[in-house]
């Protein structure tokens, strides 16, 4: 009887943000339809995910797809004005960890 592992992306464990971040190193290997497979798990985990609307920006950005790039940065830069959610300590690039 073979022993079935999980895939890297369908841990359950794994956070909206890990996901995304798994997301960008696959695109950056040029597997844009994996990493949006990934984005869109990430998204679907947690809709305020900032890293997930960015890195959906850059891939519609990489297959020329400007309006929707658009309004992946417009969801983007609204998550980060908002600053990190209560409880998300350190969620964002230099912000402080408890």
């Amino acid at each position: 009887m073979l022993r079935q592992f999980p895939r890297r992306d369908t841990d359950l464990g794994e956070s909206a943000d890990s996901l995304a971040a798994l997301a960008m190193e696959l695109a950056g290997g040029g597997d844009l339809r994996g990493a949006l497979r990934l984005l869109h798990r990430s998204i679907v985990r947690d809709s305020n995910c900032y890293r997930a609307w960015l890195g959906l920006f850059e891939i519609f950005l990489a297959i020329d797809e400007p309006q929707r790039a658009a309004r992946c940065l417009r969801i983007a830069r609204q998550l980060r004005a908002r600053g990190p959610r209560r409880g998300m300590i350190g969620s964002f690039p230099g912000t402080a960890t408890a």
